[in-house]
Parts: C-alpha cells; structure tokens; sequence
C-alpha cells in the first residue's frame, strides 16, 4: 500500500513538472512573438558577384517568390546600398546588377527581399574585390625576348606570362599605310605582323584580368618601340639570277643570238668591260628598250648601283621596275644620265620595295640612231 501511494505521488509531482516547465518556456516564447507571428519573405536563392573596373556585378536567383518585389544590396557594412524592383514570379528568375563602386577594395553584398506585405527575408550574401587604376598602374608588358624581319614580315617572340595575362596587341603601320592591331593570346609566344612598313616601328601593350570571372579587362600602357634592327641592305648576290626577256640584242652573225657578245645577260654578270646593246642591224628596234631579270626569289629593293657603258654617251634615261608576278608593275626608281657623266650611279629608293621580277627600261638615246646599251646592274637590298 505505502509503495503505491510512493508511486502516485511520483506521478503527480512529475506531472506538475512538466506543466511548470511548458509554462517556463511559453513565457520564454512570448517574448518573441508579442507582436505576433515573424513572417520571412522569401530569400534570394544564390548569389554570385564578379570583380570589374571601379565595378562590380551581382547577380541572384529567386525562386518561386510570387510576392517578393524588392531586393536590397547591401555593402560596405550596410554603409551604401541600392533597391532592385522586381517582378513578382513562380519561375525561377536570374537578375543582374551593375554596381558603381569607386573604391578599390574586397567587399561582401548582403542581398534582403521584401514581399509585398512588407515582410524581408533572411540575408543571402557574395562576395568580390573593385579594382582601378591602382591595380592598372601596378600591371607590367609582357617581355619581348627577340624580333626580326623577314620577306618584309615582322617577328616578335614573347617570354612566358602569368595566368592573369589575356593577351597582347601590337600596333603597326603596313606597307599601304593602315594602322594594324594584332592580337596574341598568353598561350601564344610569337606575334607576326605582315606587310610591317619600314622602319618597322610599333608599340604594345599587354591586356590582364585580375581573375577568370571578372567582367572587365585592365590594360598597361602603350609602350613605343622604335624600330626592329633590320639588317643592313648590300648588294644582293646575283648567282641564280637570269634574263627571261629583252626587247633587242645585237650580234654578229643570224643564228642563236643568245651567243652574242652583246647579250642582256652581260649585265649581270659582273664584268663592267662586258655590256648589253639594243639590236643596230634592225632600224625598227628602238626605245624604248627593256631587259627583264627573274630574280629567282622575292628581294626587299632599297636602291640600286648602276653602271653604263664606259666611254659611251648613249645612254640617257633609266628607269627600273619591280613585280610579284610579271604582269603588275611598279616604277620605284629612275635616273638621267647627263652627256659625260661618270659610268657608275648610286640611287637610294626611299622605303623599300619588295618582288621578283625587276625590268629596266630606256625609254629615250642621246644616239640620234636609238641606240642604246648597259653594262651592269646591281641591286641593293634583302633577299627575305
């Protein structure tokens, strides 16, 4: 009997235990919803902010938020902020921000909705760095470690770079005078530039994001080479070069008249006793006269030393032209060869010019008969 009334009393006590401590923890509760119930609005699904210059992108998601109508962006610890209006929707729906943010430092965006009842969610928050012109000013070229030219191209070999390194531009003037720009990616080590107009002047400058995600590009200033150290133009070696056509040749005998003394090949055969003259025995060959050279590869022309024949007045003037293709010529130089001027003429033709083919032309005589003749031509320049 004693141990039921032991365990009745157990009970009872047990129970206004438990009564009391629902009570205890009501009270407790009360405190938070005196006002009433805390509704949330939903929050922002995810965020994803990306660095930019002076900049930052934020976008976010919501998802089904059929009553959400703002967003607040919140940064610099609360200090600045901007409200994004938003459509109510039961999709899920991606947003983006530009935010203008001059200073240049790491931030976190705490992103808050309210729903159209006035209700604000829990905050959602991202993060990324502005950058400007501090961090511009602290960006280095990409290292050049050779150029040079060829056939009238430009080679610039690059060192290795680090990851933040987009690409290069380099920016040069062609041959017909157009501004070029010529991108090279870090991945690339050689940049080529066709068609580069002599002296070969250029600048570059290298272009870097601060990390892959970034929205904007940070460039160095353009830095100014003068010139890539061609080599030095010289008489161009002649050995493979030959005479493809001539307008006239004397000789002495009918027959095969590439036999002949006077033969146009004398003029580039390097013997300033031997020489070309124009056909005497047909009255029809005079000028103008031509002799065409196939110089058996494509030549950078910067001038030419001419030689008449010596102690003959004939010659008067001469006029040279080069070619890609035997068809388009150019005229790049010309010179007048006074009654008793020396053998030998030096002619610098200005900016280069480059082909194949190269014709000399005569187009008068101070032969009353139309005579004319030459004894050596020399070009010189490149061969690219």
């Amino acid at each position: 009997m004693k141990r039921l009334l032991f365990k009745i009393s157990l009970y009872t006590l047990t129970v206004l235990g438990l009564c009391s401590s629902c009570n205890n923890y009501d009270d407790y509760h009360q405190d938070y919803i005196k006002n009433g119930e805390i509704i949330y609005a939903p929050k922002v699904d995810s965020v994803s902010c990306r660095s930019g210059k002076e900049r930052v992108q934020v976008d976010f998601w919501l998802n089904k938020s059929p009553n959400v109508t703002k967003v607040h962006i919140y940064w610099n610890s609360g200090k600045d902020s901007l409200v994004v209006n938003v459509s109510p929707s039961n999709n899920r729906d991606s947003i983006g921000v530009i935010l203008p943010i001059k200073v240049e430092q790491a931030y976190t965006f705490d992103l808050i909705t309210y729903d159209k009842y006035g209700n604000k969610s829990l905050k959602n928050s991202g993060y990324a760095s502005v950058y400007g012109a501090n961090y511009e000013a602290g960006l280095i070229q990409r290292a050049i470690s050779s150029n040079e030219i060829k056939k009238g191209i430009g080679y610039i070999n690059w060192y290795g770079s680090d990851e933040t390194l987009q690409f290069v531009e380099v920016e040069y003037t062609t041959n017909s005078n157009e501004v070029v720009v010529v991108k090279t990616l870090n991945t690339q080590n050689q940049t080529i530039c066709p068609s580069i107009k002599y002296p070969y002047q250029y600048r570059v400058r290298s272009v870097y994001k601060p990390n892959a995600a970034s929205i904007d590009n940070f460039a160095t200033q353009w830095s100014d080479y003068k010139q890539i150290p061609p080599p030095i133009p010289t008489r161009v070696d002649r050995g493979e070069w030959t005479v493809i056509d001539c307008s006239s040749f004397a000789y002495w005998q009918y027959g095969e008249p590439w036999y002949s003394q006077y033969n146009p090949k004398n003029v580039i055969d390097g013997d300033l006793g031997t020489f070309w003259h124009n056909d005497w025995n047909d009255s029809s060959k005079v000028p103008p006269h031509h002799i065409v050279i196939d110089m058996k590869d494509v030549y950078q022309v910067n001038g030419f030393e001419l030689h008449k024949r010596s102690g003959n007045n004939d010659t008067k003037t001469v006029e040279l032209y080069i070619s890609g293709d035997k068809v388009n010529w150019e005229k790049i130089a010309s010179t007048i060869y006074e009654s008793g001027d020396t053998q030998m003429k030096s002619i610098n033709i200005g900016e280069p010019k480059f082909g194949r083919y190269l014709k000399m032309l005569q187009p008068d005589s101070r032969n009353p008969n139309g005579a004319n003749s030459f004894a050596e031509i020399y070009v010189i320049g490149l061969l690219n």
